[in-house]
């Protein structure tokens, strides 16, 4: 039980780190007269950093364990600490950028190492309440960066962000070196097989309408822009707050549920939740609408690792972990920062919400060639329940 607090409490803290370091660096950027372009490129390359450096992290988190993850936090402790100095200078791009690639590359592999050590306790069925740590951890950060930067003292968010990854460090370096158990997957073709590529590209429009809300929050996507117009990073606040229960409830609904069918699902309620945005409506409609895209964010962020977990073995989880997360995070920087981005900037209005609502439907289309392509891929499911093989697992890798 003490292990499994301490996991729980992993999520609160690498989510909070992350959510007090993008969100700002990404209204800061737009404050001081970046272009939308500029900030999607300068996310787009701390996630590709992230690509790059993925392989690594994982072979060092399936070799070593916590200490990998610890690894990666000082990375991003450090990378905090140069954003808090650009921030205080000024938040020139020569500063920050490489700053935000350092962070790619730390952060990048803790939410991606998180998971695999999901699948290897053995816990993949209940990632939804898990996932809900991570979505408490968010709100958080959100609402410290939030209070942050009304208080005038929005520099100083980075180094709450670092304090958070050194915390992390502590706890991964204090933790001793436990070997990873081999076991069999449902469905072995390999981590980064044309099934699993395809599906990831399926689910790709859920992050990039992320990356979305994140670029964006100050134009067209601001649902609560019209209400409160004053307080900071409110509609991500309400987002992650409205994730916390989703997350605890979800869990019964789509265990055993076939993967294509969650991806079906997700697609519908993501569209859905653009039709507002598109349309002359007024914000409280709006306001409504982040309920679905809050749902599809919550079934895609369950559904793609139990996915890879399929086709993965348990020795080799961090490495597939590590390789999807950044490989879909740099997808989906790329498409939302410089394509939703020049949409943006050349036609205004409801441009980037129309290009993420067609996305939506895109993924709808590739998940029909899929199916087609691939038809074994409607036996692969959400685990519904914990194997006597997980269990053992679970109960001797505290890690």
């Amino acid at each position: 039980m003490t292990g499994l607090l301490r996991f729980r409490g992993r999520l609160v803290v690498v989510f909070a780190a992350t959510a007090l370091a993008l969100p700002p660096t990404s209204a800061f950027a737009l404050e001081a007269g970046w272009p939308p372009q500029l900030v999607g490129g300068a996310l787009a390359a701390m996630t590709i950093a992230g690509v790059v450096t993925a392989p690594a992290w994982g072979a060092l988190d399936d070799r070593v364990g916590a200490r990998g993850l610890a690894t990666a936090a000082v990375v991003s402790a450090a990378a905090a600490i140069a954003l808090c100095c650009a921030a205080l200078a000024g938040f020139e791009p020569g500063a920050v950028i490489p700053a935000l690639i350092i962070f790619g590359i730390g952060s990048g592999a803790l939410d991606a190492m998180v998971s695999a050590r999901i699948q290897r306790r053995g816990l993949t069925h209940a990632l939804p309440r898990l996932r809900g740590y991570g979505s408490l951890g968010w709100a958080v950060g959100l609402a410290l960066a939030s209070l942050l930067v009304w208080a005038g003292l929005g520099a100083w968010v980075f180094a709450a962000a670092a304090l958070c990854c050194l915390a992390l460090a502590l706890l991964g370096y204090r933790e001793p070196v436990v070997a990873v158990a081999v076991d069999a997957p449902t469905v072995h073709r390999g981590a980064l097989s044309p099934p699993v590529l395809l599906l990831l590209l399926v689910g790709l429009p859920v992050p990039v309408a992320a990356y979305g809300y994140l670029l964006y929050s100050s134009t067209a996507l601001d649902a609560l822009g019209g209400i409160a117009p004053g307080v900071p990073l409110l509609t991500l606040l309400l987002l992650a707050v409205i994730e916390v229960p989703v997350f605890a409830l979800i869990a019964p609904l789509i265990a055993g549920r076939r993967i294509t069918v969650l991806y079906a699902v997700l697609l519908l309620l993501l569209a859905a939740s653009w039709l507002p945005f598109v349309m002359p409506t007024p914000d409280w409609l709006r306001t409504v609408a982040l309920l679905p895209y809050t749902l599809a964010v919550v079934v895609w962020s369950s559904t793609q690792p139990a996915m890879v977990r399929s086709f993965a073995p348990n020795r080799a989880a961090g490495l597939a972990q590590a390789t999807a997360a950044s490989l879909t995070k740099c997808a989906a920087a790329v498409v939302s920062g410089v394509g939703i981005g020049a949409i943006d900037s050349a036609f205004g209005g409801r441009a980037a919400p129309l290009a993420l609502l067609v996305l939506a439907l895109a993924g709808m289309l590739l998940l029909s060639l899929a199916i087609r392509l691939f038809p074994d891929l409607r036996s692969v499911t959400v685990p519904a329940a914990v194997t006597p093989i997980e269990r053992t697992h679970h109960a001797h890798c505290d890690r």
